[in-house]
């Protein structure tokens, strides 16, 4: 767990399914928090014992399984509305769509030690739900602070950016400083990305937060990549 940049007046907590390291993050705010693609982790679940946390507003950025492999076990804590947008709603349904499937063949690539921890994730059947979703872009608002969503598609069809008073972004996998987007993976479009996304990452402005979907956060120095 790191505490990272705040937003506003909540702390920012980070955890992350290890190998991989796809992040999780959780924003508390009395006994409410917003958690971002919820991997599951004993350390998060402490967490929120430890905060004396009742309720849970859960966004996914997008369907791959490393991203929405906590949804189930956090409904089985205390009560989460899912949000997300209407095509990740769908595909979250399939293990296939989500990529669940498709995780043994991932762990097989990994070092033989690597692949030991990762099994503890494997679950090639797995699929989720949401509670509401959204087409296009969504304005919502939890506790004191206003949430924009938008859709991103190219990663995956089913991608959005979370933006929070239109400073920080939680950006999954459609902006991880320093790395080119993945397009190559099933459902993914770099002419999604092309038409659609890139023009949005062009309005994020330098100074901004952004908590990607893997790796550290970071302070946006220029704009992104053009």
């Amino acid at each position: 767990m790191k505490c990272l940049y705040p937003i506003a007046d909540h702390p920012v907590y980070r955890f992350s399914m290890p190998v991989i390291d796809s992040s999780m993050y959780l924003i508390a705010a009395g006994s409410s928090c917003l958690i971002v693609d919820p991997c599951v982790s004993k350390e998060a679940e402490d967490l929120l014992r430890e905060l004396g946390i009742r309720e849970s507003l859960i966004l996914l950025t997008h369907e791959h399984y490393d991203h929405i492999s906590g949804v189930n076990r956090l409904r089985e804590l205390l009560p989460c509305r899912v949000v997300c947008s209407k095509r990740c709603g769908e595909r979250i349904k399939d293990p296939r769509k989500n990529t669940a499937a498709y995780f043994a063949a991932l762990i097989a690539q990994r070092l033989e030690a690597e692949q030991a921890v990762l099994q503890e994730y494997l679950d090639v059947e797995y699929a989720c739900r949401a509670d509401q979703t959204y087409t296009g872009e969504w304005n919502l608002r939890w506790q004191d602070l206003n949430l924009f969503l938008r859709e991103t598609p190219g990663h995956s069809p089913g991608s959005q950016i979370i933006e929070v008073e239109k400073h920080w972004y939680f950006t999954g996998d459609t902006l991880i400083p320093g790395l080119d987007v993945i397009t190559r993976l099933p459902g993914g479009s770099r002419k999604d990305f092309e038409t659609v996304t890139r023009p949005y990452l062009r309005t994020i402005a330098p100074g901004s937060v952004l908590f990607p979907g893997h790796g550290a956060e970071t302070v946006l120095s220029e704009g992104p990549d053009t």
